[in-house]
């Protein structure tokens, strides 16, 4: 039996203002700054190198050869909503003094172009389509793996709204099957292509049963998974309680020996900073676990302009390579 182990790097895009357009210069500002980093302070470069990679495009129509599905339309929906009522709000005079007027204007458009992503993915049309669209691509990159006898190992880079749906896609693949009887992933309606994805992903929980598939790691980054808990009534139940997430239930308890040597530092990396409204800690939402950590992030100051620049951000990528 084989034991060749796959690597792949999974970039998942989440809010902006202006994604009506591809995110591969985003990814590739990522990863290059990973990249850079000296090799004293990038302990695993090699396997790095080998790594294959997905970029992950949704929320706009990036392959017009494909009629879009709702989820690709949203950029093009915000946009054209967009211009109809922000100029209704700035034209309605008000003459009350009021300084917190100076960024309202701005705050209205990041939270109709930006949060309403976030709103559409916790409705039941929208967490359907979007993880359709993502685990569609991400299937087809590790195609090849699927069809062998290798063992894949998953790394998620995940920004804003992205990184809720990566930590869906974990729990669906390693969450106990008692509790997945209670959820459904995507709704498939007859839809040949959500069935086809629905059938590779049941392939990828297969080789997480038997303990050929882990999750590397997640990095996570101006991520709002805190404070989008509350979508759920299961949730609700624990938190109500006082109790925490299982992480046993996202994969990063486990440590198969198919994998060789185990895999040390934490498996969840969350960086997050207090002027970005959108990031949240993630480790108060989890059982205490050494697998966990979050890392606060001086990214800038600007309330409006913050949640956007984790990308580039030098220390973020020194991090993420000292515990790749």
């Amino acid at each position: 039996m084989s034991n060749t182990i796959r690597e792949y790097l999974i970039y998942i895009h989440g809010v902006s203002q202006n994604n009506n357009q591809s995110h591969n210069k985003q990814y590739d500002h990522l990863h290059d700054g990973i990249q850079s980093v000296q090799n004293d302070d990038f302990p695993n470069r090699l396997v790095w190198e080998q790594a294959n990679r997905c970029n992950v495009e949704w929320g706009w129509n990036y392959d017009q050869a494909i009629s879009p599905e709702a989820d690709r339309l949203l950029a093009e929906a915000q946009d054209k909503f967009s211009d109809k009522i922000l100029p209704q709000i700035k034209d309605n005079k008000d003459f009350t003094l009021n300084p917190a007027r100076v960024a309202l204007s701005p705050l209205r458009k990041l939270m109709l172009k930006g949060f309403s992503d976030m709103f559409y993915y916790s409705s039941r049309d929208g967490k359907s389509s979007i993880r359709e669209t993502v685990s569609s691509q991400i299937l087809q990159s590790i195609q090849q793996s699927l069809q062998t006898d290798e063992s894949i190992s998953l790394t998620f880079l995940t920004h804003s709204a992205g990184s809720v749906v990566a930590f869906d896609f974990l729990f669906y693949l390693f969450a106990p099957e008692e509790i997945l009887e209670k959820h459904e992933f995507i709704e498939t309606e007859d839809d040949s292509h959500a069935e086809q994805t629905l059938k590779d992903f049941g392939k990828l929980r297969t080789l997480a049963d038997n303990k050929k598939l882990r999750v590397r790691r997640l990095v996570t980054f101006g991520s709002p998974i805190s404070m989008l808990a509350f979508r759920s009534n299961a949730v609700i139940n624990i938190l109500a309680q006082g109790d925490r997430l299982n992480p046993d239930y996202y994969g990063f308890e486990e440590n198969s020996t198919v994998f060789g040597e185990p895999l040390r530092g934490p498996r969840w990396i969350n960086f997050w900073d207090k002027d970005d409204i959108i990031s949240w800690p993630v480790s108060s939402l989890m059982k205490e676990s050494s697998n966990i950590t979050d890392i606060y992030l001086d990214a800038g100051d600007g309330i409006l302009s913050v949640h956007n620049k984790y990308w580039n951000d030098k220390t973020m990528h020194k991090k993420i390579a000292a515990h790749w």
